[in-house]
């Protein structure tokens, strides 16, 4: 005898055509996003700082302190920890700050893989004249350009001291 045939309730299919469109679209939006990001370079600031120059540090060559927040200097790059041009470089970055009476950043709204701040900043002397501590850093020869970050605003300022330091491998986009 044959067993009697089972009835199964038939298991009716989800659309998905009407997930796609949303899909896409938000695809789409996060595309211009970063597209627009990578345009701009990540050149929109997310806050400006007025720092008393008396209260910010030299870390290294391209990074200064202000209490527990670190700001990474944008467009540049400093030796590391170990090179010969290392406390040289600090020291300079110091006697710039130093020299001013104000430190202003422009901080992006990035952050390095350390997770320091990214930002470009000025050295404001007594007198009003600003000193671009980036531009400084290339042209005394303590530093070399870093575009890797999107930034090729110090190129021209190389000069045969800063293009004999060594070259970050993260310093050029690639």
């Amino acid at each position: 005898m044959l067993p009697a045939r089972r009835r199964f309730k038939r298991r009716t299919r989800t659309r998905r055509w009407p997930r796609v469109p949303a899909v896409l679209l938000g695809v789409a939006v996060l595309f211009g996003v970063a597209l627009y990001d990578q345009m701009a370079g990540g050149a929109v600031p997310e806050r400006s700082l007025a720092l008393p120059a008396e209260k910010v540090r030299a870390i290294d060559g391209d990074t200064l302190a202000f209490g527990p927040q670190r700001i990474r200097l944008d467009g540049i790059a400093s030796p590391e920890e170990g090179h010969a041009v290392y406390i040289a470089a600090r020291r300079h970055l110091a006697a710039l700050l130093r020299g001013a009476e104000t430190v202003e950043c422009r901080l992006k709204k990035r952050k390095d893989r350390y997770g320091r701040a990214v930002g470009g900043c000025d050295g404001v002397l007594p007198d009003g004249t600003r000193v671009d501590l980036q531009r400084a850093m290339v042209e005394a020869g303590f530093a070399r350009a870093c575009p890797g970050w999107g930034n090729y605003s110090y190129l021209l300022n190389e000069n045969a001291n800063s293009l004999s330091l060594p070259f970050a491998r993260y310093s050029w986009p690639g």
